[in-house]
């Protein structure tokens, strides 16, 4: 009884060796960290491990070309490029929540604005989430207003979304942490500058907001401001 309890643990130790030794985990724990290499020696890597997850993706294997990606990020943690692979890898293999991450990733670290636009898109073809998308487009036109593709993007999105019920609400424009909102019915929503700027609205101004009837979102679009001695408590 003992011997076969012996061999039973031997062959247990050996597969999970095995598994150990074959798993992404391990292949990642064996790649270089950034302060084992020079310079030099880093961007040797870089080169050597991009092109191994290129190859990869391009034979149509994903998990094996992200490995090589996040085996990369290990030597270059802000490097955009295998983070924006990753993502792209994930909408390949239709895991659209491992997608989400790394594209938010890329905006919260470098900020690119094509990770936003390909945000929105995955959020509007993929998740089916209308509101997210306009979302994630809105806040980036607000901190870029200069940037006319976001711009576009909304447009393109309404047009595809076609007309939504709305509804209108009072409220107070305010100025926190760097950004216009507009506090009704207990809630802060976001205006864009641009709005805010139009309609030459100034902080403590009684505001008309438009919001979606149905869907939850954090933006309002500015329809009007009213006179300042309008009483908004009954409305």
């Amino acid at each position: 009884m003992k011997k076969i309890v012996f061999i039973v643990i031997i062959i247990v130790l050996l597969l999970g060796g095995y598994f150990f030794f074959t798993s992404k985990w391990y292949e990642l724990w064996r790649a270089p960290e950034i302060g084992d290499l020079t310079s030099e020696e880093i961007n040797i890597q870089y080169e050597e491990l991009l092109q191994a997850g290129l190859d990869k993706e391009a034979a149509g294997d994903c998990p094996g070309a992200i490995l090589e990606y996040e085996k990369l990020l290990k030597i270059a943690p802000g490097a955009q490029p295998p983070k924006n692979n990753i993502a792209e890898c994930c909408l390949k293999m239709e895991d659209y929540a491992c997608a989400e991450k790394w594209f938010t990733e890329i905006i919260k670290k470098e900020y690119d604005p094509n990770a936003v636009i390909k945000l929105s898109r995955l959020y509007q073809d993929k998740m089916k989430d209308n509101q997210k998308a306009i979302n994630i487009l809105m806040s980036a036109h607000q901190q870029f207003p200069g940037y006319l593709d976001f711009a576009y993007q909304l447009g393109f999105l309404y047009k595809q979304i076609g007309p939504a019920e709305r509804n209108r609400v009072i409220g107070t424009l305010t100025f926190e942490d760097g950004q216009y909102k507009v506090i009704a019915n207990a809630k802060a929503y976001n205006v864009l500058l641009a709005s805010v700027t139009y309609f030459k609205a100034e902080i403590g101004d009684k505001i008309t907001l438009v919001i979606p009837a149905i869907e939850e979102s954090d933006w309002g679009t500015i329809e009007n401001v009213l006179p300042k001695d309008t009483d908004i408590s009954g409305m």
